[in-house]
């Protein structure tokens, strides 16, 4: 048979078309990723100025901590010259030398004060004052202490660890006070002096890298400062004075006019020396904004490159795709064999060879696998036929023989009419599938010959078939195995009071026919493995007639259709079987013959 051609002009609405498609993707992810691009930049920019804030802290720390560290060098040393033998013994017994002990004493106390003069000369001045004796030994000199030195000495027992600035230079002393807080009780105190200079010195390394400006306090006083504006140096003391309760804000930020700067303060524990730097965000990024006027350019090249590729998406995508959809479209409708002819030499080529070869192949595949599943539902029924007439027919005639011997000639009359009825429905109809009406019917039928055969033991209810399902198609004989099985699994085993009901019921669009079964004892678990046996019967086992019943009604309504068993909460066994109701029978009549 020559296929359908698919005509190559047959368009989608232009809102499900390809080339639109990809507007919408690019407009929705434009936004969304200027913002993320945005958001990475903002975080890129905070990141770098964090560890720029903190590179800059550690590097104005060490330098800190080596100047600072020279100054601890010096207290050090002289807290050490306290506790030796001389200064100790020259203090406690002036009285006892004479004036050539006193210099000689006091001249190897100035040789142990030579070392500061390997400090660079840090130290500019070194004095020790023998309090207790009113002395003041430099290095290069001893005399009396006069009045600036005894002012000395006393500004250094009201607050021992006050810095002095004198002309730029800084004053400290050194000294003991655990002994006393009195000068009586003190032996010596030590004053050094730092130059100016060379906290000079040290606010040019500080600012060496180009980019940073300082300031030098001496207990919260500036002591230099090379800050160009006002308004920031007066943002950096604001800060600096709030910071010293906390501990933790070595770092800060601050903004001066327009501009922003990130700023580190060093220092020692109780705020005597501190500095505090400063560094301009425009100075970092200065670069950085050196190349915002290339977004624009760059925006406008992506557009026009997103342009070109929707062209070359709309001209070798969306019309050979547009062309696969057509036929399957077009086999969608119920067209039986579709075929695309259009010539190209790229991979959608191989696309269309594949799906015209498919079409055809599904074409024989679907016909194929219609008359398949005919001739098996007509050997299934053959099958069933040859295991129900035999046996069912010889128990029937042996009762009817049994009647006649016995005289009861009503009772076999009854029995004949029955099976005449049942086998003419047997026999005469030839249709493959028929009304459930009808196999109702039948399997009234059959329960009747059943219930003669055993009177006493069981009683059988058929509810009336309702009216909006009794056109519902049905393959023949598919529910005779369950009253059958119900017959000869069950009621065979009891003596009396039996029941075998058939019922209907109805969800959405399931319709369920339930044989119930009751005086019968039966667990859960064997329900369970009747189930299981019933979905995986195996594969060289016997195809019982439940098995053979599932089968049918998954061929003939679908998977999601089944035959299954279940015990209710008063003992009843119930065999449900799943049909499909959704389908009338005139939509079946092709399904068989007539009668």
């Amino acid at each position: 048979m020559e296929g359908r051609e698919i005509p190559e002009n047959k368009k989608c609405p232009w809102y499900r078309s390809i080339v639109f498609k990809l507007m919408c993707i690019s407009l929705f992810t434009l936004l969304p990723t200027v913002l993320l691009f945005g958001h990475l930049y903002r975080t890129f920019q905070k990141e770098t100025i964090q560890s720029l804030s903190e590179a800059a802290y550690t590097r104005d720390s060490q330098i800190f901590d080596s100047f600072y560290g020279k100054i601890e060098e010096v207290e050090y040393n002289v807290l050490e010259m306290f506790s030796t033998t001389n200064l100790s013994l020259l203090s406690d017994m002036w009285d006892y030398y004479d004036s050539y002990e006193r210099s000689e004493k006091i001249v190897k106390i100035q040789d142990r004060m030579q070392w500061y003069r390997f400090m660079e000369w840090f130290v500019s001045d070194l004095r020790i004052y023998l309090t207790q004796r009113d002395v003041c030994i430099h290095s290069n000199y001893w005399a009396d202490m006069n009045q600036e030195d005894f002012d000395s000495v006393d500004d250094y027992f009201a607050n021992p660890n006050k810095l002095i600035v004198d002309h730029g230079n800084v004053q400290m002393y050194i000294g003991d006070l655990s002994q006393g807080t009195v000068r009586s009780h003190i032996r010596s105190v030590s004053r050094m002096t730092i130059s100016g200079y060379k906290f000079q010195e040290l606010l040019d390394k500080l600012c060496d890298d180009g980019a940073a400006q300082a300031i030098i306090l001496i207990e919260g006083r500036v002591l230099l400062n090379n800050i160009d504006n006002e308004e920031k140096l007066e943002k950096l003391l604001e800060t600096y004075q709030a910071s010293k309760e906390d501990s933790g804000s070595d770092t800060f930020e601050i903004t001066a006019g327009r501009e922003k700067f990130f700023c580190s303060r060093a220092g020692d524990y109780n705020h005597r020396i501190d500095v505090i730097t400063c560094r301009s965000y425009d100075d970092v990024f200065e670069k950085t904004r050196e190349s915002y006027h290339l977004i624009p350019v760059m925006i406008l090249v992506n557009a026009l490159v997103l342009f070109c590729f929707f062209l070359y998406v709309r001209k070798y995508i969306k019309k050979p795709v547009l062309l696969l959809t057509n036929a399957f479209r077009t086999m969608k409708d119920g067209q039986e064999e579709v075929l695309i002819k259009a010539h190209s030499q790229d991979e959608f080529d191989v696309l269309y060879t594949g799906f015209n070869e498919m079409s055809m192949r599904l074409n024989k595949n679907i016909r194929d696998n219609y008359l398949m599943k005919i001739d098996l539902q007509r050997e299934q029924l053959k099958q069933l036929q040859a295991q129900i007439n035999p046996h069912f027919l010889y128990n029937t005639l042996l009762l009817i023989k049994i009647r006649i011997r016995r005289g009861d000639q009503a009772g076999a009359e009854k029995m004949a009419g029955l099976l005449s009825d049942y086998f003419r429905f047997m026999n005469r109809n030839k249709r493959d599938v028929i009304p459930l009406e009808e196999e109702c019917g039948c399997i009234s039928t059959y329960m009747n010959i059943q219930s003669e055969r055993f009177s006493n033991r069981f009683e059988f209810e058929l509810e009336p078939c309702p009216e909006d399902i009794r056109n519902l198609p049905v393959p023949r004989l598919l529910l005779q195995p369950l009253v059958e099985n119900a017959v000869k699994y069950g009621m065979e085993k009891i003596e009396e009071n039996g029941k075998v009901r058939m019922f209907f019921q109805r969800n959405e669009s399931k319709v369920s026919v339930v044989v119930e079964e009751t005086g019968i004892d039966i667990t859960c678990e064997e329900v369970d493995e009747m189930n299981e046996r019933i979905q995986n019967p195996p594969e060289d086992g016997e195809i019982t007639s439940t098995v053979n019943t599932n089968r049918r009604i998954k061929l003939f309504y679908g998977e999601e259709y089944q035959l299954l068993y279940v015990r209710t909460e008063q003992g009843a066994l119930q065999a449900i079987a799943e049909l499909d109701g959704g389908k009338v029978y005139e939509q079946m009549e092709s399904h068989g013959g007539g009668r």
